[in-house]
């Protein structure tokens, strides 16, 4: 969230960081608008800009098929001691994303 609000929030009209006396009337976009403007920052900006733990943009690993983490195979689970992976993770507010099912082999 922080490169979302550095990179693309902040330049916005009516950009109020945490501490502004009275926030919500400082807003000067309208929804859509800031739909807009966060699809257009992650598909132009975000997407296409050189992530410094990949060495490379997020556009190109996914057209490269490297976007996803590849998930280790069952017996390299087994040797690990881990029999239970995460199929469906979930971002909510709080201390990160947290895997809400397991698949057991």
């Amino acid at each position: 969230m922080d490169t979302i609000n550095q990179m693309c929030l902040a330049a916005l009209p009516g950009y109020a960081p945490r501490g502004t006396r009275d926030r919500a009337g400082q807003v000067r976009l309208s929804l859509a608008e800031l739909d807009a403007a966060l699809g257009t920052f992650i598909v132009t900006v975000y997407n296409n800009r050189v992530h410094s733990e990949t060495g490379q943009p997020p556009q190109a690993l996914w057209e490269a098929g490297g976007f996803l983490p590849r998930l280790p195979e069952r017996g390299e689970r087994e040797q690990a001691g881990t029999r239970c992976w995460p199929t469906h993770i979930t971002c909510s507010r709080g201390p990160g994303p947290r895997a809400v099912r397991d698949r057991c082999c």
